[in-house]
């Protein structure tokens, strides 16, 4: 089989500014379409403006974050310093990260496959529907994965030719990548025996040592003050503050967003202190559990593989891409310099593994799309040249010469538009709860800002500038008594909560003589989730 003709440099320049163009512009159109911002969007967004008033990374909850990693909220907040606006500010620094990480991919596939397969993947990139969905929207995803690939792009250069300048670059990538998602620290490890194995074959300890020494210099140069935040903050030394919730979750066989998670996670404590999602300090971590508990680590391991493979692999990859990365990844067999390079791609998704040990969330995948989006660029490429062979031999040279250009134009849409449909679908169908959002305003122009709100949509509290406690999962009594014991002043709760996930608050539905100790002071009329309560706590409700 003939590769196509080399692409120009030139016209190489022209097509991925072509392709990064579109890749902003459908980006900004997904931002524009979203009214509001809503869940974890709203808990970087309140970091952020607690970096900048000075109280430091504290999330929505009113509490120092360790669960949510740091880095994403100082982009945002830097931004906004300029731009004045904390949301925009983000919706900026997703889209931005999202372009440089189509970009990346081209320079990954190019430095692997040539420029021919490195266009095929920035489009692709650009296209893939749950990482267009996510860089368009307040998630640490986009600025991870540019930090991760450039961290891989640039370890990749240090280990070939062992320049301290890829070194630094490469290191300091890492430890950026480290401060938005600890998974990073583990690439810090695969690097380092990959280090080892290219002295040991190639003879170049002097160099490569001195390398390795720069590239983990740089990286725990952004790393330490990170350690030392988190050893203060949580009283031992731990790489990671995130809640073990999903960990627990997975071990439990439980889903979450579940009934049966608000029944468990959402409980208020025997002692009445505290829910029980709080209440995790120590716990294993999945290296941790694999080696200290094998066989229940590789229960859970291959329990949440199984649930991934058949709920929550079309969610990050689409599936009719999987014939493209089969023929890309076996076909490169029988290559042995291309073979190198996939190697290298699967070895940098092996850290994804452990994702196996905690209850699978789709968008904890995208950071390892790339390195597969690579794999299916080489597959595009070979099947257009098998097409174009095809059509030579069957057709002859000069039906080749005029139909071969149209049929590579072919094999591309067949792949490329279904992405950009699914794509767009996607942004078309998210929902909003766009009630929670008009109540919160409201809150915060009748009531002032930093209000103590119990809700379980965290966009209510967001919008009224105040911060959240979650509604937990108990009696009415229960309830009452815990919000009084957590300073909290209103309640914002949807009529769909009460019947469908808290049936014991039905009282709050009633009249005023039923809900004893909550105040209804307004309604606001929802769509699809219904009429949304505003109460006011009554700290003193009297016998009853």
């Amino acid at each position: 089989m003939q590769p196509a003709e080399k692409i120009p440099h030139s016209r190489t320049r022209y097509l991925i500014v072509t392709v990064l163009l579109a890749a902003l512009a459908v980006r900004v159109l997904a931002a524009m379409v979203e009214p509001m911002i809503q869940l974890d969007e709203t808990v970087y967004a309140h970091m952020a403006e607690s970096l900048n008033r000075g109280l430091g990374p504290m999330e929505i909850t009113g509490i120092t974050s360790v669960n949510f990693m740091p880095a994403y909220p100082f982009f945002i907040a830097a931004l906004a310093t300029v731009l004045g606006n904390y949301i925009l500010a983000g919706y900026c620094v997703s889209i931005t990260f999202g372009v440089l990480v189509v970009l990346l991919t081209f320079v990954l596939a190019r430095d692997l496959a040539g420029e021919r397969v490195g266009l095929m993947a920035a489009a692709l990139m650009a296209a893939e529907p749950l990482f267009l969905d996510f860089s368009a929207r307040l998630y640490s995803e986009s600025t991870y994965m540019f930090f991760l690939l450039a961290a891989v792009i640039f370890g990749r250069y240090m280990l070939q030719r062992g320049r301290l300048a890829c070194a630094a670059l490469g290191g300091g990538a890492l430890g950026i990548a480290y401060l938005l998602n600890p998974v990073a620290l583990f690439y810090l490890m695969l690097f380092f025996v990959l280090a080892t194995a290219v002295a040991l074959c190639r003879q170049r300890w002097v160099r490569v040592i001195r390398a390795m020494a720069v590239f983990i210099a740089l990286f725990l140069v952004f790393a330490v003050p990170y350690l030392v935040f988190l050893h203060e903050n949580l009283d031992r030394w731990a790489y990671t503050g995130k809640n073990p919730a999903l960990m627990y979750n997975a071990e439990q066989g439980i889903r979450s967003g579940s009934p049966e998670w608000d029944r468990v996670m959402l409980r208020i404590t025997d002692d009445g202190q505290e829910l029980f999602i709080n209440t995790f300090e120590e716990y294993p971590d999945p290296v941790s559990r694999l080696v200290h508990h094998p066989v229940s680590g590789l229960r859970v391991f291959f329990q949440q593989m199984k649930i991934f493979y058949f709920d929550k692999l079309p969610l990050v990859f689409p599936l009719w891409l999987l014939p493209f990365l089969g023929v890309g990844l076996f076909g490169a067999a029988l290559d042995r310099q291309r073979a190198a390079g996939i190697g290298y791609l699967l070895l940098m998704m092996t850290p994804g593994l452990l994702l196996f040990n905690v209850d699978s969330v789709p968008r904890y995948f995208l950071p390892y799309v790339p390195f597969a989006i690579v794999m299916v660029a080489i597959g595009w490429a070979r099947t257009a040249d098998w097409a174009a062979e095809t059509l030579e031999r069957v057709r002859g040279v000069d039906a080749a010469a005029r139909w071969g250009g149209r049929l590579q134009v072919l094999v591309g849409v067949v792949v490329i538009v279904p992405l950009l449909l699914f794509s767009l679908t996607m942004i078309a169908s998210r929902y909003y709860p766009l009630v929670y959002k008009e109540a919160g305003l409201w809150i915060n122009q009748e009531y002032g800002r930093d209000r103590s709100i119990m809700s379980r949509e965290y966009a209510a509290t967001y919008y009224a500038d105040g911060h959240v406690t979650s509604v937990p999962y108990a009696g009415y009594d229960a309830t009452y008594e815990f919000a009084k014991l957590k300073g909290v002043e209103l309640l914002v709760i949807g009529e769909d909560d009460i019947r469908e996930r808290l049936p014991m608050l039905k009282d709050l539905l009633g009249d005023a003589e039923n809900h004893p100790g909550w105040r209804h002071v307004r309604t606001f009329e929802g769509g699809e989730e219904g009429m949304v309560h505003v109460f006011e706590l009554v700290r003193d409700r009297g016998p009853g």
